[in-house]
């Protein structure tokens, strides 16, 4: 059940990817911020649960090298999708700030 998790998740960030642009809303610096923010710390987050998880139950790991490789695809399958998520978030906090150049158009001086 997992796997299919996993699959389903890629399949609709990858179709999210190609077919649907990130809408340009207002622009909000302080929304931005804390999207670019909780898009770094997820990642820390996720490494972090991984040092945690991993040398616990290391023990319970037999020398099963099929179970062994399964276990570790799907822990590595996990830690991408997670990366997706806090990259579309950098892209969502992207569009929400004003890039230097990019003023608003009003009356010129």
């Amino acid at each position: 059940m997992v796997a299919q998790t996993i699959c389903a998740g890629q399949v609709f960030y990858w179709r999210r990817q190609r077919t649907v642009a990130v809408p340009s809303p207002d622009k909000n610096i302080v929304i931005s911020h804390f999207l670019a923010f909780a898009s770094k710390i997820g990642l820390i987050f996720g490494g972090a649960l991984f040092s945690l998880y991993f040398p616990r139950h290391v023990p319970e790991f037999d020398l099963d090298y099929l179970g062994l490789s399964w276990r570790g695809g799907i822990l590595i399958a996990i830690l991408f999708a997670l990366y997706c998520y806090t990259l579309e978030l950098e892209r969502l906090g992207d569009a929400l700030q004003e890039k230097p150049g990019q003023e608003a158009l009003g009356e010129p001086d």
